[in-house]
């Protein structure tokens, strides 16, 4: 091999070099990009679990829900079995102003004729 032959030889191993040395720096480039990223997004992650932590503490348990359902439905009970009492002292209150009145009707026309 002669000289010209050896410095291209260099020359295209330069190249090479070159090519492969900024193909490092990029595949560096795109990892410290990736770890950056990957850190964002990492600390977003642990926010929301503070977040829904924080929250958790804010709703009603299974248990203390259910306790406080039974309770209402028995309130709900009471308050129809008092509505359908009232509702039937009403109609007893009409019954017996109904009657009342015929019984005034039907004395009056007898006591006043």
């Amino acid at each position: 091999m002669d000289e010209g032959q050896i410095q291209a030889m260099v020359y295209e191993l330069d190249k090479q070099v070159a090519v492969l040395q900024q193909r490092a720096n990029s595949a560096d480039k795109a990892v410290i990009v990736a770890l950056t990223d990957l850190g964002r997004r990492l600390d977003e992650m642990n926010q929301f679990r503070a977040q829904i932590n924080a929250e958790r503490n804010t709703f009603m348990t299974k248990d203390l829900f259910d306790a406080k359902h039974n309770e209402l439905g028995a309130k709900v009970e009471a308050l129809a079995l008092a509505k359908s009492n009232l509702e039937g002292r009403m109609w007893m209150l009409g019954a017996f102003i109904g009657v009342a009145t015929l019984i005034l009707n039907i004395a009056m026309r007898y006591l006043f004729k």
